[in-house]
């Protein structure tokens, strides 16, 4: 328009570039005196990167985490007793490790020797399944790069490693060399006692393993139909019997027990009633057994009470152990009771070859440590696995023998007058259980 003066684009620039740079030196003098500062700094930066691990610990840490690594640690020792491997194979190397904030954690680094017919997926697949229960964290499997075969599996809790396991497997000349020349000790054979569980419901398949010609341990639930009759029958085969009491189980939902069941809210004198009442149910057995129990068997408030009443029976106690945790064992031993717990379980994986598998490691049991406890059960499967390896336990010169042999050795102090005792009660019980019967 006309009487206005055009100004230069270049000054309408001057403001805003004269704020660019004003802005850019400030920037400049901020970063200028960062750095500065972190210079000053420097030498302290271990001990503030070390206050703010203190903190972050203090409010995240984990305060289960010494009991999850003791569990996760009992969960190994179990599956690698389980594999069938004695305490000769097995070396542990435990160290306690303290970071620059002075907290501790247990390691454990296992070296395991393994006999040449193991295989490594399979226990890698095992020890995957196993560490879930203990809310464990399997972290990484791998073959060592070493001369000898070597596999490696790496466990812990949440972001810690916390166990290293360093399986080598030995060569046949290397196997021959552990085992112990059975011939030279002829005066001491190996043995194996098997106990079968859960029986009472079917008396066809106690004469199937009656067929196998050996010395079995028969666990009887009381109060099925067939119990009582099936206690005769292993009566009149010169075959061992025990109880099997039903017990409170961890995964309780939509579990019966049956009559005769134990649970951790009865009472005292519940307990106690229904304990004698089972005693009374099964003729002639020497022992007691727990069938499930993987809740009830860690209380010991209420095992002991269980205890008392078997002690007073003159019988001994067999700790099935369905949880590590289970307090059965020892609280007998200190009780003062006849007692036994189980090594290892053949069918929990209701497969011929998975069987045949863990009747090797009862073998491997054996020749190592002298003596094994396996509890199985009355299936076709099993039956089936026995009938194949029991005349390899015999080329082992491996002595299948009852439980009340292996407490009679271990435990000789036990005395005639109980066996009297114990047998003159089962009469009486059979006479009352025929009455019943009719």
């Amino acid at each position: 328009m006309e009487g206005e003066k055009e100004q230069n684009p270049a000054q309408l620039d001057i403001p805003q570039n004269q704020a660019v740079l004003r802005l850019s030196g400030i920037i400049l003098s901020l970063f200028a005196f960062l750095f500065s500062i972190g210079l000053l700094a420097r030498p302290f930066f271990p001990v503030l990167k070390g206050l703010k691990n203190y903190i972050s610990h203090e409010i995240f840490k984990n305060p289960d985490f010494d009991r999850m690594v003791f569990n996760l640690d009992t969960i190994v020792s179990k599956e690698l007793t389980d594999l069938g491997l004695s305490k000769d194979q097995i070396q542990v190397q435990i160290s306690q490790n303290v970071d620059t904030l002075h907290q501790e954690w247990t390691s454990y680094l296992y070296e395991i020797k393994l006999p040449p017919e193991y295989n490594f997926s399979d226990i890698q697949q095992r020890f995957y399944q196993a560490i879930q229960k203990a809310r464990g964290r399997f972290f990484e499997a791998y073959k060592g790069d070493v001369p000898q075969e070597v596999f490696v599996l790496t466990l812990g809790i949440e972001q810690t490693i916390t166990h290293t396991l360093r399986f080598i497997k030995q060569t046949l000349p290397d196997l021959k060399e552990s085992l112990p020349p059975v011939l030279s000790l002829p005066e001491k054979r190996p043995q194996v006692a098997i106990v079968m569980d859960d029986v009472g419901f079917s008396e066809e398949a106690v004469h199937k393993i009656l067929q196998l010609g050996e010395p079995f341990t028969f666990a009887i639930i009381p109060h099925l139909e067939k119990s009582v009759a099936i206690a005769e029958l292993l009566n009149e085969k010169k075959q061992e019997i025990i109880l099997h009491i039903p017990m409170e189980p961890e995964e309780d939902f939509f579990i019966n027990l049956g009559k005769g069941g134990l649970w951790i809210h009865m009472s005292n004198e519940q307990i106690r009633q229904t304990v004698r009442e089972d005693i009374e149910a099964v003729p002639y057995i020497k022992g007691v057994s727990n069938h499930m129990g993987s809740r009830f068997t860690t209380r010991a408030e209420k095992m002991r009470v269980v205890l008392e009443e078997i002690k007073k029976y003159h019988l001994f106690f067999l700790d099935s152990r369905t949880s590590s945790q289970s307090v059965g064992y020892q609280l007998a031993r200190k009780m003062g009771l006849k007692s036994l717990e189980r090594d290892i379980f053949l069918d929990d994986v209701e497969e011929l070859n998975a069987i045949r598998t863990q009747l090797k490691k009862v073998e491997n049991l054996a020749l190592r440590d002298g003596r094994v406890i396996a509890i199985g059960h009355p299936r076709s499967l099993t039956i089936e696995a026995l009938r194949l390896m029991l005349p390899e336990f015999k080329k082992k010169n491996i002595e299948m023998v009852s439980l009340s042999k292996l407490i009679e050795e271990t435990q000789p102090e036990s005395g005639h007058q109980d066996s009297e005792v114990r047998n003159h009660k089962s009469e009486t019980r059979s006479q009352k259980s025929e009455v019943r019967k009719f």
